[in-house]
C-alpha cells in the first residue's frame, strides 16, 4: 500500500486509496487570496495575516482525498480584473522605443519637407506696404509705385574682420556700428521684397 499525498486546497495530508471516502477530506474549493498582508480562502471568506493562522484554516467542503495535481489559482482582486480587462479592450498596441524614434524621425523629415516646399512671405508693415530687403534699405514701399531709381541701397552684403565693418561693394567701412548704420548707400535701383519663412 502506497500513501499519495491530497492536492485539495487545504488538506495536504497524506492517504491510502483504500480508506478515500467521501467524508475524509476537509479542504477549501475557492482559490487562495494574498492580497496585500491578507492571507486566506475565497470560498469561506476567511481572512488572517500570519502564515501559521494561514496554514491552520479548517476546511469548509468535505470530499474525498485527490491526488490530481491543481493549476496554482489565486483570487485576482477587481481592480487586477478590471485593468487586465482594461488592457486587452483598449485595442491599444504598447509601443517600444524603437517605434517612438521611428516615428519621430519620420515626422521631422515630413515637417522639414513642408518647410522646404512652403512658399516664402513678404514682409509686410502694419499699413500693409512691403519692407525693402536690399541691403542698407529696409525702407516701407507701395509694390504699385516702385520707381526705378526709388530704392539707395548696397548691391553686396556687409563685411567684418577684427573690429572693423564695412560694405564689400564701396569698401566704406567704420569701426562702431552706430557709424556703420549710417554709412550711405551706393547704389539706386527699384525696391525689392524681403521674405520670410512662415
Amino acid at each position: 500500500m502506497v500513501s499519495k499525498k491530497c492536492t485539495n486546497l487545504g488538506c495536504q495530508k497524506d492517504f491510502l486509496e483504500e480508506e478515500n471516502t467521501d467524508t475524509a477530506c476537509m479542504y477549501h474549493t475557492g482559490p487562495v487570496i494574498f492580497h496585500d498582508v491578507k492571507k486566506g480562502y475565497s470560498c469561506c471568506n476567511v481572512i488572517v495575516y500570519d502564515w501559521d493562522e494561514f496554514s491552520q484554516i479548517p476546511g469548509c467542503q468535505r470530499g474525498r482525498h485527490t491526488d490530481v495535481k491543481r493549476s496554482s489559482d489565486f483570487w485576482k482582486s477587481s481592480t487586477v480584473a478590471n485593468a487586465e480587462r482594461s488592457i486587452q479592450n483598449s485595442g491599444v498596441k504598447i509601443k517600444t522605443i524603437e517605434d517612438l524614434d521611428k516615428e519621430l524621425e519620420e515626422k521631422r523629415k515630413k515637417e522639414a519637407e513642408e518647410r522646404k516646399n512652403e512658399p516664402p512671405v513678404i514682409c509686410t508693415n502694419e499699413a500693409g506696404l512691403y519692407i525693402c530687403g536690399n541691403f542698407g534699405c529696409n525702407k516701407p514701399y507701395n509694390p504699385n509705385e516702385n520707381l526705378e531709381e526709388g530704392c539707395l541701397y548696397h548691391p553686396s552684403g556687409p563685411g567684418f574682420h577684427d573690429l572693423r565693418k564695412f560694405w564689400t561693394c564701396c569698401n566704406r567701412q567704420a569701426w562702431d556700428w552706430d557709424e556703420f548704420s549710417k554709412i550711405e548707400p551706393c547704389t539706386r535701383g527699384i525696391h525689392k521684397p524681403k521674405y520670410k519663412k512662415k
